[in-house]
Formats: C-alpha cells, structure tokens, sequence
C-alpha cells in the first residue's frame, strides 16, 4: 500500500539565502519601525503601492509559536520553531466604507533598488501575546549604500501613510482589549446621524455662538496661526440627561465633515492617551467625552 509524502516546508531563510546571493544573512543590517495599532490599514496600503510592482516577491510567513515580535533574527537558524514559506493570510478590518480592508498577518516582501537587494519583514509589533502595533523591519547588505536604501524606504512609508489617512473624516472610538489593563484594543468606526441646524431646539443666540466658536474658529484656523494665536479650543455641555448635549454634539460634528470625531466615553479614562495620540494622527480631529 503506498503512503503519502508528507509536503515539503520551505524554509524562509532559504528564500533569503536565495534571494541576497553572496551576502551572507548573518551580514545583513536591519532597521525597524513599530507603528500604532490605528495605523494598520494605512502602513498596508502604503506597503502595497510601494512594493506592489513588478520585481517584488511577496512571501507569506507562518512560526508555530509566536508570541514576540516577528523579526528577521527569528527567520534565521531557528531549529526548534523555524518559520517556513505558507500562504498569505489576511484579516479584513473595517474602516467605515463599503468594503473592508484585507492587512496582511505577517508577510515578507523581497526586491532590490538600483541594484541593492532588500527585504521587508511585516508583522504585528506583538509582546507577550498582546498586539501593540505594526512592525515594520527592513534588511540591506552592510555598508552605506544599504543603510540610505532603509532610511529612504522608511521616508516614502510615512509619506504614504500620512497622505492615505483611512480614517480620517470619520466617527470612531477604541475598545479596551481587557477591562483593567488599560491597553487599547480595536479601532471602531461608529454611524452618527447627521442634525441639521433646525433640528437644534436652542435659542438662536446660543446656536450663534456655537457656530462662531467651533464652524467660524475652524475656518480661521490658518490665519489665527499665522498671527500667533492659540488654535486649540475645548466646549464643556453640562445637564442632567435628556437635555440635547449629545444631539448638539452630533450637530457639531455635522458642521465638521472633514474632521475625525473621536467618541470616548468615562469608562475609558484610562486610554486618554491613546486617544491624544490618535487625535494627533488623524488631525483635524474632535474629541468627544
């Protein structure tokens, strides 16, 4: 009776034995940069438009146990938990449009740029298990040319990412991965309807100031900076509940299409921080408490 040949692993350091030639791996010069969780979608697509061309080799990577960052160390001479050549694998991450956006789980891109080979290692920016962002990890041959070739894949990464911007202009707030940690979890856009001005049962000159203070400020924004002016302005609404703060926040944030509305509530004190740091990622933005 015959029996099955087991398949063959393909290891992936001998994909980049293969792909560097005469340079040895143990010689190679790595740079990384680790990139906040809301920045997922965006570093995919600018990888995708920068190494998405022909030339490019885009290798899907898989360890049985990983609870580390993913790093170019650990594809190399890994006898116990070696990382082997497996399909691509992607998760779908909503972003408020009609369709979701696939980012890759871990992936390697190999290529080369005026004859400098390189490899680009993507992964999560993981610690003890837990997602704390996306990382990125970049291999050249020693010496300067390849050290100018990371820095200046580096530079057209960010350029990319700042210009796409995936969230911005939308409704989204971020959910705790664990009730006391104080990590931030996932990103969620949220639906706000829409309220018109007339739909605001406020005395005129109450919505007038409103208006002045918030729609009129933004619109001055530029000139005031250029005068020197504090450009920074925070509302407080206080009332018992059912007296239309939260409407006339949602009719505030009507007025601002192009400004991300971030929603926190008093149960997430603790992810203030992230929450600053994603309003200066996605600036404009509103916070809302």
């Amino acid at each position: 009776m015959a029996t099955k040949k087991k398949p063959t692993l393909v290891l992936v350091e001998a994909a980049l034995k293969r792909h560097f030639k005469a340079t040895p791996l143990q010689d190679l010069v790595t740079a990384s940069r680790t990139f906040p969780l809301m920045a997922r979608v965006d570093v995919q697509v600018a990888v995708n438009t920068l190494l998405g061309q022909p030339g490019s080799k885009l290798l899907g990577v898989h360890r049985q146990y990983s609870h580390e960052t993913l790093t170019f160390a650990n594809l190399m001479q890994n006898i116990h938990d070696p990382a082997v050549i497996s399909p691509l694998q992607y998760e779908e991450i909503d972003i408020g449009d009609a369709q979701p956006v696939r980012c890759l789980r871990q992936g390697l891109w190999m290529s080369s740029s005026d004859r400098t080979r390189f490899a680009l290692l993507l992964s999560s920016g993981g610690r003890y298990g837990r997602d704390e962002g996306t990382h990125l990890e970049i291999a050249v041959p020693p010496g300067q040319m390849g050290a100018n070739l990371s820095r200046q894949i580096f530079e057209n990464l960010e350029a990319l990412i700042k210009k796409t911007s995936s969230y911005r202009g939308k409704v989204i707030s971020l959910e705790q991965s664990d009730r006391y940690s104080g990590h931030m979890g996932t990103l969620r856009v949220q639906k706000l309807r829409s309220v018109r001005r007339e739909d605001v049962i406020l005395p005129a000159e109450t919505i007038q100031i409103l208006d002045r203070n918030v729609r009129d400020f933004i619109a001055q924004r530029q000139e005031l900076q250029r005068l020197g002016m504090p450009i920074k302005k925070g509302l407080l609404f206080y009332g018992p509940p059912g007296t239309g703060k939260t409407h006339t926040i949602h009719y505030l944030a009507s007025q601002l299409p192009d400004h991300t509305t971030l929603l926190v509530t008093a149960e997430q004190v603790a992810l203030l921080d992230h929450y600053f740091q994603l309003a200066r990622f996605l600036q404009p933005a509103i916070d809302s408490h």
